[in-house]
Formats: structure tokens, C-alpha cells, sequence
């Protein structure tokens, strides 16, 4: 009735001291909690691997509002399709629009390779296209990238872009807007056909599980230590773009395949 609740006192132990003055332990700026334990360049190399915004939270006792983006335009690595080294594994993700009007979400196919603890986005299929040219994207990033498993969000127009991909269409022709739309080369167009008439059973759903911020967090990491890689392409600035502006901007189809694919890659996501 008062007014005045419960008084509590702050107890903030940081795993490195960041100020002598104030430290509970009595600890020199930069000392872990227990040195016998950890010594300071453990500490200090688990936090990279943790990236600054959960090493801050978890390990330091300041918790604090994201400012700014979750990932920064700095942290991306840059690199040539020709020096990608050789990909021990691989994964195609897509995020797929329902609709293909102009007010709509685009549609995002990602191609992510793993070479060692590098990742590299090696291609990137985006834009706002019907079901007939999507059916055709999915294919083509067959085309281009036979060694990988596709995998496609459930949500959107994926179930219906699955359920006609996996089923032999016999007789089927690449609509012309499709050879436009996505840049199929001459030699590409009767590989895709060939691929829609067989069938892809292969390809195989995506649920995702959590929102879309914790699970970028879930990444963040390896993008700010700088073993994330994209190639220098005509869509990769709108692709640092994106991530800079997430999650205030318009957009975040891109995002999704990022926090997708490098889970993938990383096993951290089972579906």
C-alpha cells in the first residue's frame, strides 16, 4: 500500500571483470571469476564463439536491446566463385512466397556450402514469381548444383511446389517466362525439363522452430567472427542489405535462408 516494494540488492559477478573498482571478487580488470578454472583467453575465445550480443547477455551480466541490426555489414566475408574450396557438405534452402504480386514477399532459394568452419553462400535465387516459374527455380538450382539436398519451408507456396516437384511430369515444357525470369541458359533448359519430367522425390520439408530473431541468433556468431562467405554477385549487396536492416526492414526472406542454411550446415537444426 505503501508504494515501495521489496528491496533487493544487484549482484552482477561478470565472467571477466570489467571494472576493479566495483568487482564482488576483487578482481583486476580483464580476470575471470576462477583462473584456476578458465584462464582469461579461454574466456575471452568462448565469447567469440558466442558472439558479442549473447557473450554480453549470458557471460557478463549486461543484458541489453540489440541496438542497431543483428548482423552488421562488416562481418560479412567476400570472396570469388572460383576461390570457393572444395564444399565438404552442402544444402539448398528455399523460403517461398505464396503469391507472386509485387506487394508480396519474394521468393529466396540459397545455395550454402561448408568447407571446414567456413561457410559460403555460393548462389542465390530471389524474386517474386508465380508457381510455374518457382517449380522451374527449384529445379534449375538442381541443374547448377546437383551434389545437395533441397529443403523447403513448409510455409508459403512450399507444400504445392513439393507436392508437384516430387511427381513425374511427363510431357512437361519450360514456360518461356521461366527461361526469362530466372536466366536459364540454352544448354539449362532441357536439363530443368528433363529433371521436372523425372521427378525430385529427394526434396524435403523445412519446419522452422522458434521466431525468426532467436533464430539468427543462433548463427550470429559465425557470421561476426568472419567464417561467413559470400561470393561477389549482382545480388549481394541487397543480400548485406537485408541482414543490416533485419528485423526492422521490409523484407527477411533472405534472412531466413541464412539462419536456415548455416543451422543446417552446423546441426543445430533437426526437422
Amino acid at each position: 500500500d505503501s508504494g515501495e516494494g521489496e528491496r533487493w540488492d544487484r549482484l552482477v559477478i561478470p565472467a571477466l571483470c570489467t571494472d576493479a573498482a566495483t568487482d564482488p571478487l576483487g578482481r583486476e580488470v580483464g580476470e575471470p571469476i576462477e583462473t584456476e578454472r578458465f584462464n582469461t583467453e579461454s574466456v575471452q575465445l568462448r565469447h567469440q564463439a558466442m558472439g558479442a550480443y549473447q557473450a554480453s547477455s549470458l557471460e557478463q551480466q549486461e543484458p541489453s536491446h540489440a541496438v542497431g541490426s543483428e548482423i552488421q555489414r562488416d562481418w560479412w566475408q567476400l570472396t570469388e566463385t572460383r576461390l570457393i574450396p572444395a564444399a565438404h557438405d552442402g544444402v539448398i534452402v528455399w523460403d517461398l512466397a505464396l503469391r507472386a504480386k509485387e506487394t508480396n514477399d519474394y521468393s529466396v532459394g540459397a545455395v550454402w556450402l561448408r568447407h571446414n568452419a567456413d561457410y559460403f553462400l555460393a548462389d542465390l535465387y530471389r524474386g517474386r514469381w508465380s508457381q510455374a516459374v518457382l517449380s522451374a527455380a527449384v529445379a534449375l538450382a538442381h541443374v547448377r548444383h546437383p551434389k545437395w539436398m533441397q529443403r523447403i519451408e513448409t510455409g508459403g507456396a512450399g507444400p504445392d511446389i513439393m507436392d508437384f516437384l516430387k511427381k513425374p511430369q511427363a510431357g512437361y515444357v519450360l514456360p518461356e517466362k521461366a527461361v526469362f525470369q530466372l536466366g536459364i541458359l540454352p544448354g539449362e533448359g532441357p536439363k530443368v525439363e528433363r529433371v521436372i519430367r523425372t521427378g525430385l522425390p529427394w526434396i524435403t520439408p523445412l519446419t522452422p522452430k522458434g521466431d525468426k530473431v532467436a533464430r539468427v541468433r543462433h548463427v550470429a556468431a559465425a557470421i561476426e567472427t568472419g567464417n561467413v562467405w559470400l561470393v561477389r554477385a549482382p545480388w549481394t549487396q541487397a543480400f548485406i542489405d537485408e541482414h543490416a536492416d533485419f528485423p526492422n526492414g521490409h523484407h527477411d526472406d533472405q534472412v531466413d535462408t541464412t539462419s536456415y542454411g548455416l543451422s543446417l550446415l552446423r546441426g543445430r537444426l533437426h526437422t
